[in-house]
């Protein structure tokens, strides 16, 4: 009966080969007592989705910058109807108010 054989270095780069392989179809996630603790993922999926958020956060800044140009031609103009004071707007975006400074001036 022929033995069927392998090196173990052979072996450990074959696993890690197959394993990285994987992580490119299917996240892993790693469990500890039955609940995740940890996601891997193949190392170009995880730069795409980096791009990804980084794109997302700048058009809501965008957004968010657009509306408060926007707001303060209003108030500019004189058309305060329906505005918010800055300490208000503040409390919705979660914004800490800088040491020292009065957000309604």
């Amino acid at each position: 009966m022929p033995i069927n054989a392998l090196a173990v270095s052979d072996f450990r780069k074959q696993l890690s080969t197959a394993f990285l392989n994987s992580l490119k179809n299917n996240p892993l996630t790693l469990l500890s007592h039955s609940k995740p603790v940890a996601v891997v993922i193949d190392y170009q999926e995880y730069e795409a989705i980096q791009a990804e958020l980084e794109l997302l956060r700048e058009r809501h800044f965008q957004t968010i910058a657009a509306r408060l140009r926007e707001t303060m031609k209003k108030r500019i103009l004189g058309d305060t109807a329906g505005m918010m004071a800055l300490s208000q707007l503040s409390e919705i975006f979660e914004l800490k108010p800088c040491l020292g400074s009065d957000l309604d001036d």
